[in-house]
């Protein structure tokens, strides 16, 4: 930021200054009726730098005008949508969304903003006038006198850049302008043609018009010394690469040393020294103060359209510096970005902080210092209690600062106790809305003595967001300032669990272990310390007290059950859980032998606490069903050792966790997500799941048609699994494997003596199939002599074998697959159409990987699995880079392509997580040719020739059924292909 002076100081300051006077004098207009309300509607997403730039400006003039204003923001996305595409849904959402607000006006930015409302205001916001800004095209639209729409142009001025770009570079010779030939790029160019007479006799121009990358830089690096780049966006080259503004700009500033010249504020900060620029914040501002016209009573029609655009010279310090242009050169009221601060007002603040800080901690240590020696050894039994519990303890004081921390905080939310002490808790809720809304719905229940139970979202220091339960408790509860305790514990994993039920993973719930006797013990000592200080200071016996509350406040808030039990197993100590859990009181309880307290359903119990007794070692989570207060009840059981007060072994603890919703939830995840040996979560795959349990009793004829790679044998035998006939046998063929007259003789069989070869009698696949179940894969390109048997079987279940006249008829259930579209075969004459309608009794559609992109991850984790414990690997995780890239490719081979990647993966992986180098090289790009990433199907060819057949042999290893799969094609093509090339 740069330096400002006395002047802009006082210029900046005066608003705040008439704030503050204004405040003490009678509300306006809006004070006394409901506060104004404003839509405003981006064309573009959050994020683009133009609209970002536009609600700046909006929002700075409203802050400052009108700041009961309240601002409703919408983006419709059409930069990365199509706009005719995307209005008919938003209007119906905006129709129900606002279908009880009443708007003062609105405000739009840029055309498809503007288009929508002259299409939908009548039927979505009727006579509520509109204020537009960054509009390019004002002729597309009708706005009279009566329309209730005014605004401000978007319009860039070309010759004022061109002007100051030659006054601060005097001996300029030459002006190279770069553009592209998108529509709006011909336009810039367009102007710029205009111009070029005016400045003929001082400067050539070098028009860079639609260049590829390549011809681009190579101009670049050609120009000559005296000249300037006048840069009018390049957003996509000759052969269609597509550039964002920053990678643009980049492109040129990162390839040349000439001085760049711009005319958007887009472009700025990345490499050019300036111009007269378009800017989005002045667009903004010039809407947002004619908006504020309106509400505060001017009729729209007399407010009128403003034409020049409110454009400003700007310019960049650090390339103003490169290029040796002083300041003064500058025109009057030009912005400079990067201008370094001085030393006080860039730590202005620090500064003051500082002393702010080291003026309290003075007053703190002097005050602090009367009683640190009187409270040091309850402060160090306390710290050690506190600091090694399990879950993280927070003392809230004030204005909900953080007073005391323990250090499972760290752990949790990733923040040290410099970072937290003394600050706003607010920093660990998501947002500024999040924590209002947690400070009025809950924080203020505590004033009535209320114990406060809350499961709710937070912030970690990395930024991710975490599921906490969260108890609390005022220490005072009439007065909360006085001091309010918190004890929070990470629950993400099980949340995600009950609102998704999709994703179920180790629960990570803290537990309590072996310091639960040394709280107990602390308990204690306190009372000691309390009944031995009796007759001391009131402050230190309300301090003490204080803490003994807060420790006893912790304990029976823990969301575990937890009993403690000497070396007899006689129950010591139990809390409120175990009362809940266990349905036993805890006057009841204590005394007495455990087992006599849990009752016949004990055995595990017992067995967990027997053991630590015996051996004095822990048992970590050991799960047990525990069906005495819930039939389906599961739990969790740790144990750990308990030590006296000197250190001697005097029994054990147990804690008790209730996961039985987590154990329901993943067993519906699992029923959900997998049908037999197929996998899957995906709407497609829910509905496949759902059309094959239909079909599970009906021993009907079933074409299962899908791309080949998508499981399509899996369905048929998962049919024949679930269905009448699973008793029998599931007999597999795939036709396109063997030639008409092998098939023929391996589906029906032959007799001795029936061709050349047939030297004994041998049954076929149909009558091996008897009682089961026959699949018949790539059924599409068996021979019309083939069909015509089918077809006798299909209706009369029988047949005769090869060289046999004798007819046998066998009891088999036909299933058949195919990668092709069998009605273009039967257009075209090569599949007959009484055997594709006979067929066609029950069509499954597999869908392929593509259309299952919920299903990829499942499938990854699966085959990892798989191959990590075939390939005895240490593989826990995938990176999430390398999930992304498996996520986002095409898959045209579907999930035997899927899997061939993760078993690719896994064998040349060499630690815990699979990462990008460890797929395939056509995956991660290396394999690509011309820049393109993933891998291109052989079959997208027009014709096979010799080079790609040769090719694809050589990939694999000459392996003819892996090479046909590469090319796209049956075994049997392959063949007549090597045939007619003379490949052998």
């Amino acid at each position: 930021m740069p330096l400002m002076s006395h002047s802009a100081f006082l210029h900046r300051c005066f608003p705040l200054f008439l704030l503050l006077v204004f405040s003490f004098a009678p509300a306006s207009s809006f004070a006394a009726d409901q506060p104004p309300k404003v839509l405003v509607l981006n064309s573009y997403h959050r994020g683009n730098l133009w609209s970002d730039n536009i609600i700046a400006g909006i929002d700075d003039v409203f802050a400052r005008e009108l700041p009961d204003a309240e601002l409703f923001f919408e983006y419709m996305d059409t930069k990365r949508r199509v706009p005719e595409d995307v209005f008919p849904m938003l209007a119906d959402l905006f129709e129900k969304k606002f279908k009880n607000e009443q708007f003062d006006i609105i405000i739009t930015s840029d055309d498809n903003a503007l288009t929508f409302l002259m299409v939908y205001r009548k039927r979505l916001f009727p006579g509520v006038p509109v204020i537009f800004c960054g509009i390019n095209t004002l002729e597309r639209y009708d706005l009279g006198e009566d329309s209730g729409i005014t605004g401000v142009v978007e319009d860039f001025d070309l010759k004022s850049t061109i002007d100051v770009a030659l006054r601060l570079q005097p001996g300029t010779k030459h002006i190279a302008s770069i553009s592209d030939r998108t529509p709006s790029s011909r336009d810039n160019i367009f102007r710029l043609r205009q111009l070029m007479p005016a400045y003929e006799d001082r400067v050539d121009f070098i028009v860079l018009e639609d260049l590829t990358v390549r011809e681009l830089l190579d101009a670049l690096h050609a120009l000559p010394d005296d000249t300037i780049i006048l840069h009018l966006n390049f957003f996509r080259d000759r052969e269609g690469v597509v550039f964002d503004y920053k990678q643009s700009i980049e492109l040129v500033a990162r390839n040349t040393d000439k001085p760049m010249y711009v005319a958007w504020d887009w472009y700025m900060g990345n490499g050019p020294v300036g111009g007269m620029v378009i800017s989005g914040v002045k667009q903004g501002e010039t809407a947002a103060n004619m908006a504020v016209q309106v509400l505060q009573g001017e009729g729209v029609g007399n407010i009128p359209i403003v034409m020049r655009s409110p454009n400003v010279f700007m310019f960049d310090y650090n390339a103003l510096k490169k290029q040796a242009i002083s300041l003064d050169r500058l025109p009057p009221d030009s912005v400079i970005m990067n201008m370094p601060e001085s030393f006080y007002w860039k730590y202005k603040r620090l500064i003051w902080s500082t002393v702010a800080a080291v003026v309290g901690l003075t007053l703190i240590v002097v005050v602090m210092s009367v009683n640190i020696i009187r409270r040091k050894r309850t402060e160090q039994a306390l710290t050690a209690i506190f600091d090694n519990s399990l879950v993280a303890i927070f003392l809230l004081m004030g204005n909900r600062h953080v007073a005391k921390m323990n250090k499972r905080v760290e752990d949790i939310f990733g923040y040290s106790e410099e970072e937290l002490l003394g600050k706003d808790i607010a920093r660990l809720h998501v947002s500024e809305v999040s924590y209002r809304y947690f400070s009025e719905n809950y924080y203020e229940k505590l004033a009535g003595q209320e114990m406060l139970h809350v499961e709710y979202q937070y912030r970690r220091k990395d930024g991710s967001v975490i599921w906490c339960q969260a108890s609390g408790k005022a220490l005072y509860p009439a007065d909360l300032s006085k001091g309010t305790i918190w004890v929070l514990d990470d629950i993400t994993d099980r949340k995600n669990n009950e609102e998704a039920l999709e994703r179920v993973r180790e629960e990570l719930e803290d537990r309590v272990d072996e310091r639960t006797q040394a709280l107990s013990d602390a308990n204690a000592q306190l009372k000691r310390e309390i009944e031995e200080h009796a007759k001391a200071e009131s402050a230190l016996r309300e301090s003490e007290s204080k803490y003994y509350q807060n420790l006893e406040s912790i304990f029976g808030s823990l969301p575990d059950a937890i009993v403690t039990v000497d070396t007899g197993m006689v129950i010591l100590e139990a809390n409120k859980a175990f009362e809940e859990m266990c349905g036993r009181e805890r006057g009841h309880v204590l005394g007495k032998h455990l087992g006599e307290v849990l009752g016949k359903y004990h055995g595990p119990c017992l067995e967990v606490i027997e053991h630590t007794l015996a051996t004095r070692t822990a048992v970590k989570e050991h799960q047990a069903r525990c069906p005495e207060n819930k039939p389906r009840q599961t739990v969790v059981l740790s144990t750990a050792p308990f030590l006296d007060h000197t250190g001697e072994f005097a029994g054990a603890v147990l804690e008790i966790r209730d996961i039985t919703r987590l154990v329901e939830l993943e067993n519906r995840l699992q029923e959900r997500s997998r049908f037999r040996s197929i996998i899957g979560k995906s709407k497609p795959m829910r509905s496949l799941f759902t059309v094959l349990d239909n079909l599970a009793d009906y021993d009907t004829t079933v074409l299962i048609m899908g791309e080949s790679g998508t499981g399509k044998e899996l369905v048929a035998e998962a049919l024949h699994t679930n269905g009448a006939s699973r008793e029998g046998p599931f007999i597999r063929v795939n036709c396109s494997a063997l030639s008409e007259n092998l098939l023929e003789s391996e589906l029906f069989g032959h007799v001795r003596g029936a061709f050349t070869g047939a030297y004994k009698d041998r049954i076929g696949r149909f009558q091996a199939a008897e009682g089961g179940t026959i699949f018949l894969d790539e059924i599409g390109d068996i021979s019309p002599s083939i069909q015509l048997k089918l077809l006798r079987f299909l209706e009369q279940k029988e047949f005769e074998r090869v060289g046999d006249s004798k007819t046998i008829k066998a009891n088999v259930r036909v299933m058949a697959a195919t990668n092709v579209n069998l009605e273009d075969q039967v257009r075209a004459g090569r599949f007959r159409e009484d055997l594709f309608y006979r067929l066609k009794v029950m069509v499954i559609h597999v869908p392929p990987l593509r259309k299952r992109g919920n299903d990829i991850k499942m499938l990854v984790e699966h085959f990892v699995t798989v191959y990590k414990t075939r390939l005895e690997k240490n593989i826990t995780s995938i990176d999430d880079r390398a999930m992304a890239m498996i996520m986002h490719h095409p898959w045209p081979g579907n999930v035997r392509e899927l899997k061939h990647v993760v078993e690719h993966a896994c064998i040349v992986c060499d630690g815990p997580t699979i990462g990008l180098k460890h797929l395939p090289p056509e995956m991660n790009g290396k394999g690509a040719d011309n820049g393109q990433r993933g891998i291109k199907p052989r079959s997208t060819r027009p014709q096979l020739d010799h080079e790609a057949v040769l090719g694809a042999l050589n990939e694999t290893r000459w392996n003819k059924t892996q090479a046909a799969k590469v090319l796209g094609i049956s075994r049997r093509h392959l063949y007549r292909k090597l045939d007619a090339f003379g490949l052998k």
